[in-house]
């Protein structure tokens, strides 16, 4: 069952209004949908886009999404885990869906009330760089904005990304979106 805030969060954390591309619930409900006219060059689309929380049947155009954003892991990344997430945490991962239901992208929230993290943030190609008209966001700020706000919603007053060391331009990006470098390090893993 999805838990609605009664109103937006905004980005201060105060409940009130968002932008044209944002309402943002704690959990993200599967009926909320918002226009955004995308561009891309001169090419002006209108693309109507709904953020709701995964669902099984999304796993294979969310495998797909992160295969091509090269973020996958497939030892953490297969079906069976990202079930196991959802039962848990029902809504830490969100889907974005063009007005033909299909997934064009996907963001992953972990909150421990300790610390909070944003993972595998990820856009189809199609869709990726290009810019809401009105306010500019593109599909990845949506994205971004959407779980900051469920982290601040469940109390988180700072979040953490971890970005690949190769991908330059990305970490600019995260930069451009007030994320500050905090150091070299390497995620070690363990199979328990």
């Amino acid at each position: 069952m999805n838990r609605l805030l009664e109103k937006p969060v905004t980005d201060s954390g105060e409940k009130g209004e968002l932008s044209t591309c944002g309402f943002f619930p704690l959990q993200p409900p599967s009926d909320t949908t918002t226009s955004c006219r995308l561009i891309s060059g001169r090419e002006k689309v209108q693309l109507q886009v709904a953020i709701r929380a995964y669902a099984d049947s999304d796993y294979p155009a969310v495998a797909e999404i992160l295969d091509k954003a090269k973020l996958v892991d497939p030892e953490r990344d297969n079906r069976e885990c990202l079930a196991r997430k959802i039962e848990k945490d029902p809504g830490s991962i969100f889907v974005a869906t063009n007005s033909e239901g299909r997934v064009i992208g996907t963001v992953f929230t972990v909150s421990d009330g300790w610390a909070a993290f944003i993972f595998r943030l990820a856009v189809h190609p199609d869709v990726r760089g290009k810019s809401d008209g009105q306010s500019g966001k593109s599909m990845g700020v949506i994205l971004m904005e959407a779980a900051e706000a469920r982290l601040r919603a469940q109390g988180a007053r700072d979040v953490g990304i971890t970005v690949n060391e190769e991908y330059v331009s990305l970490k600019t990006w995260y930069e451009q979106q007030g994320y500050k470098p905090t150091g070299v390090y390497r995620f070690l893993w363990k199979t328990l």
